[in-house]
């Protein structure tokens, strides 16, 4: 399969979804929504829910997740908004 703009496939298809989720939202936005809304913000949906998807960290050579969650080897989608 051919890159297309440095990118496979499988990790185009990933950035697509990622970018389903951006928003530009106002810190104070952040903070009243996340005092009042039970839903998590709406970028927290990009990363969280794939990080743990096996063809994820194929398609991104990513290592897997430490047992905090927190991502090691993982790429940000914000690194590829260009």
């Amino acid at each position: 399969m051919d890159k297309i703009g440095g990118f496979m496939p499988a990790q185009r298809y990933f950035i697509g979804y990622a970018q389903s989720w951006c928003s530009v939202t106002r810190p104070e936005s952040i903070r009243l929504r996340t005092a009042t809304d039970p839903h998590s913000p709406p970028n927290s949906g990009s990363t969280a829910s794939v990080a743990d998807i096996p063809e994820f960290r194929q398609a991104f050579s990513c290592k897997a997740r430490c047992p905090d969650g927190a991502g090691q080897g993982m790429p940000h989608f914000g690194d590829f908004s260009g």
